[in-house]
């Protein structure tokens, strides 16, 4: 006898990711962000190790940025004109064994070597992690993500990507600092430590490929052409998308304020003990819960919004990070408040990127997402490359030489330094991020493409 009432079908979630690809699309995430703090060890490891200059190392480290800053352009090119039977960002994925490669040979240094050759070897193992394969990877990154996710997908893998990176930097700044302590003295004990770390972490970032296939060809009208995207085609988007460059200036001023390498000063001078930097740091782990709550925020308001929001958060934490003067408790809670204000600008960008190139998709111009994303990138890396000089630029204006001779006047100038300048530029982002209007057009830009797509694939 059947039942009076049968349960009604549950409604499809097209936003429904499924955990197992959701944690296979961030599993090359969860090994980057392990090469990124890898990457970090390398002063320790040429100055304890190799026994190199600090100053000459930083100073080469530093003009890498610009090779790194230049192939995003190119990589970014690239990566738009690629078709494969893998896909157009999907085969770029192979560039994660180069990065663990170089990686490996970057700590494998020889200390029997000359200094010259020392600097030359690092240097170029380190621009070809950074400024090759990682590059191509980032460049990728977009492209592969909307050619795998639907729409609602991509704004969840967005909004909860950031935990697989935190929870990758909390595996790491735990194993890593071991096997630090246990190999370093040892003869290749370096290069044991990237073994160790670079082979499951290698194999875990494959997985991406192997389970995430692009399912979605967003590059019809080029297909159907048979033509490539052409350098003018660069040229004429970099023109017809004022957005594109609104986004590029709020990134380089988020990282001119963010990468002044003035924190370690701070804590050493004005709280004291520079180890109580990573205790403070922990404190961020609070402010993760809140990317559960990104999808409905931006249902609610829009991204730039919700970026909005999180930048005047990260403001007012500075401002408080600055009247706490020698108060660590006052001072977490400051560090409290710009994590929790960092994660939309962090996590959500890569929307906001998108929808620049769904503004292009629907002006009949090719998409360009990985020109985008490595323009992203340039505006990235050459902020951060201009913060570290000005960083620099700041201590000696200030008059900083070392913690045990800083004067009141000095310690003052390095307390405006590491917390209201970052909070001035945060206040900038958003002034520029109030020109930014594409927002308000996405509904209507977002229909008539999918219209569009349609209309084209029965033809």
């Amino acid at each position: 006898m059947m039942s009076e009432k049968t349960k009604a079908p549950k409604p499809f979630n097209e936003g429904k990711i499924g955990i197992g690809r959701f944690w296979a699309w961030g599993s090359r995430e969860f090994s980057e962000t392990a090469n990124v703090l890898i990457l970090l060890q390398i002063t320790y490891y040429c100055v304890n190790t190799l026994h190199l200059n600090p100053l000459i190392l930083g100073t080469l480290l530093a003009a890498s940025k610009v090779v790194d800053a230049v192939t995003d352009m190119v990589a970014g090119y690239i990566v738009d004109r690629t078709r494969s039977r893998f896909g157009k960002g999907r085969p770029y994925e192979f560039c994660v064994i180069g990065t663990w490669v170089c990686t490996y040979l970057l700590f494998s240094t020889s200390p029997d070597w000359s200094d010259a050759v020392k600097y030359v070897w690092i240097i170029i193992m380190y621009i070809l992690v950074t400024s090759i394969f990682n590059t191509f990877l980032n460049a990728g990154e977009n492209v592969y993500m909307i050619r795998s996710f639907n729409d609602k997908q991509v704004v969840r893998i967005n909004s909860y990507g950031g935990i697989i990176s935190s929870v990758a930097g909390l595996v790491t700044n735990m194993v890593l600092p071991q096997l630090i302590s246990k190999y370093q003295n040892a003869a290749g004990g370096w290069g044991r430590i990237i073994l160790l770390m670079g082979i499951p972490l290698g194999m875990i970032a494959f997985l991406r490929f192997f389970f995430i296939k692009e399912i979605y060809n967003l590059d019809h009208v080029e297909a159907k052409r048979g033509e490539n995207v052409k350098l003018n085609d660069v040229l004429t988007v970099m023109r017809g998308n004022r957005h594109v460059w609104i986004l590029v200036a709020f990134i380089f001023v988020g990282n001119l304020g963010t990468q002044l390498g003035l924190g370690s000063f701070y804590f050493e001078s004005i709280l004291g003990d520079i180890g109580k930097q990573t205790f403070v740091s922990m404190i961020t782990i609070l402010a993760l819960p809140l990317v559960f709550f990104f999808p409905k925020m931006i249902s609610k308001w829009d991204v730039k919004t919700v970026v909005i929001i999180g930048s005047v958060l990260s403001a007012a934490g500075s401002v408080i990070c600055f009247l706490s003067n020698t108060s660590l408790a006052l001072y977490m809670v400051g560090f409290l408040f710009i994590g929790a204000g960092s994660l939309p600008g962090t996590y959500l960008i890569r929307l906001m990127a998108y929808d620049c190139a769904a503004y292009n998709e629907w002006k009949g111009m090719p998409r360009m997402d990985g020109t985008i994303g490595a323009i992203q990138g340039f505006a990235k890396r050459i902020g951060a490359a201009l913060s570290a000089w000005v960083g620099s630029l700041m201590l000696v204006l200030i008059g900083f030489e070392s913690s045990a001779t800083a004067g009141a006047s000095t310690l003052m100038g390095l307390r405006i330094c590491t917390t209201l300048f970052p909070a001035l530029m945060t206040i900038f982002g958003i002034l520029i991020l109030r020109f930014y209007t594409l927002d308000k057009q996405m509904a209507q830009i977002n229909e008539d493409n999918k219209k569009a797509r349609k209309g084209e694939e029965h033809e």
